[in-house]
């Protein structure tokens, strides 16, 4: 939830590959996914030092983060569901 947060404000992200877990997104473009100490600071820095960076990161992170409203994320829990229930008729 921290992540989706940051990315519905529009807080550029570092993060690691676990925290990116469950989220389609693209490390270099939605946010910073990182495996060392030295990728994250070089990611950190490069982010402090370029303002065309951040603001690409920041609208891209919000337009994934579309994806993941409360809405959405029911409607298609809703959507399993039914069709799990219509199988079910099928069957009968």
């Amino acid at each position: 939830m921290k992540l989706l947060n940051a990315m519905y404000r529009g807080i550029p992200i570092v993060t690691t590959p676990i925290g990116t877990e469950g989220l389609e997104v693209v490390s270099g473009r939605d946010l910073f996914c990182t495996q060392s100490e030295k990728e994250q600071v070089e990611a950190i820095s490069r982010l402090l030092e370029s303002k065309s960076t951040w603001e690409s990161l920041r609208d891209n992170s919000r337009e994934i983060a579309k994806n993941y409203t409360w809405k959405k994320l029911l409607n298609d829990h809703d959507e399993v569901i039914n069709s799990l229930i219509r199988a079910k008729e099928y069957e009968h």
